[in-house]
């Protein structure tokens, strides 16, 4: 951890490169309650957002950002890591009118990846099941982040395929 500074980048505690080291972690963290120090929230991960992340498309949306396998494997295994010092960049609707979901989060963390700082941008969906609100986490990208004092700057006029 970085001390609770969001705009401190995440160490890699978790040295997966692969899909299947990346995977096994993130479902490691199933059922664990990951917090946000930000915004005071707490976040879940299920199977089927741990295999999000290491999806074809999550490591297309990597690869495209200019990161490799290895490097996007790495973030995703360390998404617990990132959520902690994450900085909310937006609330909104749920454009797709999906029973359940009250609203979509669009969070922004780093993490120190072969000595330069990387961002990750993470979906949290905020869902209601049983009255009890459930949070899931999905991460979509990564961008490399200026170099510099190890501060990280706000992502600003960037825009991606997520919009954000």
């Amino acid at each position: 951890m970085t001390g609770g500074r969001p705009d401190l980048p995440a160490e890699a505690k978790n040295q997966a490169t692969t899909r299947d080291e990346a995977l096994a972690h993130l479902e490691s963290l199933k059922g664990k309650r990951l917090k946000n120090l930000e915004q005071n929230i707490e976040a879940t991960i299920s199977s089927r957002q741990a295999k999000k992340m290491v999806s074809g498309i999550a490591l297309g949306k990597s690869k495209d950002n200019g990161f490799s396998e290895e490097e996007h494997y790495l973030a995703a295994a360390n998404v617990d890591e990132i959520f902690l010092t994450a900085t909310l960049r937006e609330w909104q609707a749920d454009k797709k009118e999906t029973g359940g979901i009250e609203a979509i989060g669009r969070f922004e963390g780093a993490i120190k990846i072969n000595g330069h700082v990387a961002l990750a941008k993470l979906t949290l969906k905020n869902t209601v099941q049983h009255g009890h609100k459930i949070y899931t986490l999905e991460l979509t990208e990564i961008k490399k982040a200026a170099q510099g004092n190890g501060h990280v700057p706000a992502s600003g006029n960037s825009s991606t395929s997520n919009g954000y």
